[in-house]
């Protein structure tokens, strides 16, 4: 499955409404093998959009880091996204192991 985040969110590709969009496509086909996210060159820029899109993922929607990992895919995710998304997971993956331990 691939999703085309440009063609799906049009110019705004930074709120929470647009990665919420994504989220909920991720979730509605979540039974594939895979699911790539193509950015189309485009810079996102935005800890929102991608705490909406998937880092709810795995606070609100159950999902496990591991299954995110092997589920998504990112092909042509830029540099800096690529270290914004890592920093938003990473703060998730914090957030969850602080509650466990409550």
């Amino acid at each position: 499955m691939v999703i085309d985040v440009p063609s799906i969110c049009g110019e705004d590709l930074i709120s929470r409404e647009a990665g919420r969009k994504i989220r909920e496509l991720i979730l509605a086909h979540w039974n594939e093998p895979t699911i790539e996210l193509h950015f189309n060159g485009r810079l996102i820029g935005s800890v929102s959009f991608f705490d909406e899109a998937i880092g709810l993922l795995m606070k609100r929607d159950g999902k496990v880091l591991d299954e995110v990992r092997k589920k998504l895919k990112f092909p042509d995710l830029l540099k800096e996204d690529r270290a914004l998304l890592s920093h938003t997971v990473a703060a998730r993956i914090k957030e969850q192991e602080a509650a466990s331990k409550k």
